[in-house]
């Protein structure tokens, strides 16, 4: 008994110590304090504003008004497209003609295996890419890899969100189906080949999603702010060579302030 109360007591002991030097930052080391979003009257350091989806929670979640059943609702004839990939992407374009343009949409994914032959750009808000989860429902990347005139490889985005507030991708699996391989005598001409590419874009999402062998990076966020990555599992590349491959989450410029990812793997 007495060996046991003195292993609690310096467990303890070392946890609170632990605890003291791990949060001890001198003052002038600190930044500024700012208004928290969820009271203008507290004060808080920049970091513990950062993310978005404890914002969007505590204003009542994003309200959707349109779920569409990617299995079923895509014969409706307002939507238009020769295939799958283009009724997807005319879903999500920025077009004052599309029937949806002015409804916050959410794209379900049951159970299966969906393929995509082209990149899908996301151009307008408040659109949710929803899986049955990402060991249940998997978005199949298919377009191979081109070349350019001097011989260079072009690798694609999956996803490229532009300009868009309230895009989330949750609770599906990601992959690609491109055999290319990649060595040092491989030019490259492009900074392309993520699943998926937040640019100039805010209040954004991915949370539950599986992200196996990307073509560079599984996920890059530009010029973007409050973006939040949360509850991912980032697997392989297919490069990892110089010049920057086989980042799971990577961070560009100083425009993109207020991410969070969090408990990733």
């Amino acid at each position: 008994m007495r060996k046991i109360v003195f292993t609690l007591i310096v467990t303890m002991m070392f946890a609170f110590t632990f605890a003291q030097i791990g949060t001890h930052i001198p003052e002038n080391r600190l930044p500024q304090t700012e208004p928290a979003w969820w009271d203008a009257n507290e004060s808080v350091l920049p970091w513990q504003n950062a993310g978005c989806l404890d914002l969007i929670r505590a204003n009542g979640g994003l309200i959707i008004d349109k779920f569409i059943d990617v299995t079923q609702d895509l014969d409706n004839e307002e939507i238009e497209g020769y295939s799958f990939t283009d009724k997807i992407q005319n879903l999500v374009n920025n077009d004052p003609d599309d029937p949806y343009s002015n409804q916050s949409l959410l794209l379900y994914f049951p159970e299966g295996t969906y393929e995509f032959d082209e990149t899908i750009t996301v151009n307008r808000d408040n659109v949710i890419f929803r899986g049955a989860g990402a060991d249940k429902t998997t978005l199949l990347f298919t377009k191979e890899w081109g070349e350019d005139l001097d011989e260079q490889l072009l690798r694609y985005n999956l996803f490229e969100v532009e300009g868009s507030s309230y895009i989330g991708f949750e609770n599906m699996k990601l992959e690609t189906v491109d055999s290319t391989t990649i060595n040092s005598s491989n030019n490259l001409s492009d900074y392309d080949g993520m699943y998926v590419k937040f640019i100039n874009s805010n209040y954004c999402w991915v949370a539950g999603v599986e992200m196996f062998k990307a073509q560079r990076h599984h996920i890059v966020i530009n010029k973007s702010s409050h973006i939040e990555i949360r509850g991912c599992y980032f697997s392989k590349a297919h490069s990892y060579g110089g010049g920057g491959n086989g980042y799971g989450v990577q961070l560009l410029d100083s425009l993109t302030t207020y991410c969070l990812i969090e408990d990733n793997i």
